[in-house]
């Protein structure tokens, strides 16, 4: 057992709440410990929320850069002639899109601006590439990450793509993210301090020097990494800050 005390948070909380689950995955140089929580397990698949957004499109963003598609600076109306983009680039709907998303956690009404913003990232994948958003992201991130379980919406879902998936595909979801991210100078240059958001992720707490996920009222999914441990929670109806201050005390962050 490498987090006891976090592991006895998580019982409790799912135990006291009777409608919570939770699952916990461990990594460490020598040990590996998966744990799930409430009703949940190895097959369970936990929604991702807000963050599909950022697996779904930001992800396939990343894609379509590198294959030389876009260019984060190209402005939006490169692609939409009809749309009145007041000269903003595709980066700046990636980055507002994404606090848009975050907000969402303080005030549960969905703007106006926050779903244009979305559905005109996913628009421009989907014209891109000639397909729906779901067959791109199947063809350029599931099939090259060998995901067996996680599904995703059609573009018509009004907050975004939403994601299930299980806690082996998450792993491997989050880590993948977490190499474009680092390997793009947009968003290593333009990274945000603690409480903030970029790329519709929040911001890593302080006292992890690699971490990334995103929480709302009813389901947070973070990925923690700290020397050469990582930690990968994800839960229903449980507060990820709770669950971040225990894995911190534990690690003597």
């Amino acid at each position: 057992m490498l987090f006891p005390k976090t592991e006895a948070l998580l019982e409790q909380l799912c135990e006291t709440s009777g409608e919570s689950n939770a699952a916990l995955w461990v990594q460490s140089e020598t040990q590996t410990s998966k744990k799930f929580f409430g009703g949940a397990t190895a097959d369970s698949l936990f929604s991702l929320g807000e963050l599909g957004q950022a697996l779904c499109t930001i992800s396939l963003l990343f894609v379509a850069e590198s294959e030389d598609r876009l260019h984060f600076s190209d402005r939006i109306e490169k692609f939409f002639p009809e749309f009145p983009g007041e000269n903003r680039t595709i980066l700046d709907f990636m980055n507002k899109s994404g606090a848009a998303s975050l907000s969402r956690i303080c005030e549960p009404k969905i703007s106006a601006e926050s779903i244009l913003q979305s559905y005109l990232l996913e628009s421009l994948l989907e014209k891109l590439y000639h397909k729906k958003l779901s067959e791109v992201f199947t063809d350029k991130i599931a099939r090259k990450l060998n995901l067996k379980n996680t599904r995703i919406s059609e573009l018509s879902t009004m907050e975004g793509p939403s994601m299930l998936s299980t806690l082996h595909d998450s792993m491997l979801c989050f880590q993948h993210l977490l190499k474009q991210a680092s390997a793009n100078p947009d968003f290593v240059n333009a990274k945000p301090s603690a409480n903030e958001s970029y790329f519709g992720l929040q911001a890593n707490p302080s006292s992890f020097p690699n971490a990334i996920g995103i929480s709302s009222r009813n389901h947070c999914a973070w990925l923690l990494e700290k020397s050469e441990t990582k930690i990968l929670f994800l839960s229903e109806k449980i507060s990820a800050d709770q669950i971040i201050r225990s894995v911190s005390k534990e690690l003597g962050a």
